[in-house]
């Protein structure tokens, strides 16, 4: 339950309390405009007893963790000889750290008709 005389930040707490979701992540519209944590909901014309829509807007930003490339020389639809991995780097280091991963697509072979209806003319 909000009250008219709750910030953003209060509103956003509320939220986080009910839904799974990290307080940092969210942010607050209403009528199209950002709702400022230090804003309470009386300053912008919502009173007591009042029925009214915010917009919860949930920002998830995707952290670049690792980064696979692969080699220059492959041919399209065919599986690369290996691939390089772009790891975050060491605390020790501020270089980043790259695994060359090998392939082995000697192991590599088709699956066998797994059932269901097979049109032997297309």
């Amino acid at each position: 339950q909000l009250r008219a005389g709750m910030t953003g930040a209060d509103v956003k707490l509320a939220v986080a309390g009910e839904l799974p979701l990290p307080v940092a992540t969210l942010s607050l519209k209403f009528k199209g405009e950002p709702l400022s944590d230090e804003m309470r909901l009386t300053d912008v014309g919502i009173s007591p007893g009042n029925a009214v829509q915010l917009e919860l807007v949930v920002e998830y930003k995707q952290h670049k963790q690792s980064q696979a490339k692969v080699g220059a020389n492959v041919i399209p639809g065919q599986m690369p000889d290996s691939i390089d991995v772009e790891l975050p780097p060491l605390e020790t280091t501020s270089q980043p750290r790259i695994l060359n991963i090998p392939i082995d697509v000697s192991q590599v072979r088709k699956l066998p008709y797994l059932g269901g209806f097979r049109n032997k003319k297309t």
